[in-house]
């Protein structure tokens, strides 16, 4: 359950080098001035290519003619789980496992207490999400909260008392019974002895009748004596909290189809201060704000709770959100700037294919749950400067939500030894959904 973050480089743009580059659409008529002089990269520092991103990349909306400034430049995390021998990176989170950047592309299953591991990140989106109402308390198990013993005993209670007026009417009945027999052996002149009186046939009646109004002013007693109500708070026993509950409104203006949320407490346990992390679906997030309510079991009991943070990923890609730090509007060719300029960097003297840029996926993906619409394998002809300047007929031909999906994709282009060429790269759009 207990995380750690790997490192903080709040101001790096630099992902890990065996994750792909988060990072916004390009535009079809960027401008190659940045790439040609970005290919001097070699003799540049590390801490000034990321001054220069960073000064690039916030430069005022306004200097980027009738554009529109509709993209998010945010510090998120990218997400880490111990795999064998080695810490890999997270491709996407489902419910009750992780898809790793491994070769083989592992699935591992996740049990309840594993905690991630993060690195912050600079990252580039074209959706965001609004988070408002956000709480975090401490709160009970099932098995640990006083209000639940409470009314499990109170149920037992009631349980008790209320046999005991079933036992007493059964015994108005028999006593009835047994009356008529105890008065007509009172009335035999050869019975031994004068009856007592609890053995006449009124006393036999008195004594069940009184059975019952006790019985009765029992039950009645625990539904009007308070003493249960007093219970049911937990106040006082603050060292029966082991749970932590988050709650929140969360919306996004363009449909976000698969979210999933990622916490991180920060929670203090005796002296030490530590992270805890888990995650949950969220389903699907649409303009309407929906309620959000978290309870994550297995707190140390009686911890103390310091600060909470919330991450939001859809199909494996972080979507940013007003709680997201350090976050800015960019227009489209600054976020085409940044893409190309963090992506030559990493990969220098690197000779790769092309690629699609799923992290600023088309919004029709971003807001669709079936992958079958867009699966179909296509090959592209990609320039140097990543636009898509041919699409090659299949036999089948191409659907219009294919052609559709591929021609508003962002790519970036193939590199041989740290240079963007031209290439051809089969894509399928339905990979973008990490099934």
């Amino acid at each position: 359950m207990v995380s750690k973050n790997i490192a903080n480089p709040l101001h790096s743009a630099q992902a890990p080098s065996h994750s792909p580059p988060l990072i916004g659409p390009l535009s079809p008529k960027s401008s190659p001035s940045m790439f040609s002089s970005a290919l001097s990269f070699d003799h540049w520092s590390r801490d000034t290519l990321i001054a220069l991103i960073a000064i690039f990349a916030l430069l005022p909306a306004s200097t980027a003619e009738n554009q529109s400034p509709n993209y998010t430049l945010f510090v998120g995390v990218d997400l880490f789980l111990q795999h064998e021998t080695e810490v890999v990176l997270i491709r996407k989170l489902e419910r009750k496992k992780a898809l790793l950047d491994t070769p083989n592309r592992d699935v591992v299953p996740l049990k309840d207490g594993v905690g991630f591991t993060w690195k912050m990140a600079t990252k580039v989106s074209s959706v965001s999400a609004t988070i408002d109402g956000l709480d975090s308390k401490r709160a009970f198990s099932p098995a640990n909260d006083p209000k639940l013993q409470t009314m499990k005993m109170q149920s037992n209670v009631q349980g008790y008392l209320a046999d005991r007026v079933t036992v007493a009417q059964a015994g108005i009945a028999q006593a009835a019974s047994n009356a008529s027999f105890a008065d007509a052996a009172a009335a035999n002149p050869y019975a031994p002895g004068p009856q007592s009186f609890d053995e006449t046939g009124a006393g036999l009646m008195v004594n069940a009748d009184a059975a019952l109004d006790a019985a009765s002013l029992s039950m009645d007693s625990l539904h009007t004596s308070g003493v249960y109500d007093e219970m049911t708070d937990g106040d006082g026993k603050p060292n029966q909290y082991d749970a932590l509950e988050v709650r929140f409104d969360i919306s996004s203006d363009s449909p976000i189809a698969n979210a999933v949320v990622v916490v991180i407490a920060d929670i203090k346990s005796g002296d030490t201060v530590a992270s805890t992390s888990f995650h949950r679906e969220v389903g699907k997030v649409t303009p309407k704000p929906r309620r959000v309510v978290i309870t994550q079991l297995g707190m140390p009991a009686g911890y103390e709770w310091e600060a909470t943070k919330i991450y939001l990923f859809n199909y494996g890609e972080e979507i940013p959100t007003n709680l997201s730090e350090r976050s800015y509007k960019i227009t489209n060719d600054q976020a085409g700037e940044f893409v190309q300029i963090a992506h030559l960097f990493e990969h220098k003297n690197q000779t790769l294919s092309a690629r699609p840029v799923w992290s600023v996926a088309p919004l029709s993906l971003m807001g669709a749950s079936d992958p079958r619409i867009y699966n179909l394998p296509v090959a592209l002809d990609i320039d140097d400067q990543g636009n898509l300047v041919h699409m090659h007929e299949t036999n089948q031909g191409i659907p219009s939500s294919v052609r559709t999906v591929l021609q508003q994709m962002t790519f970036l282009p193939a590199l041989d030894s740290g240079k963007p060429v031209a290439s051809t790269v089969t894509v399928n759009p339905a990979d973008f959904f990490k099934d």
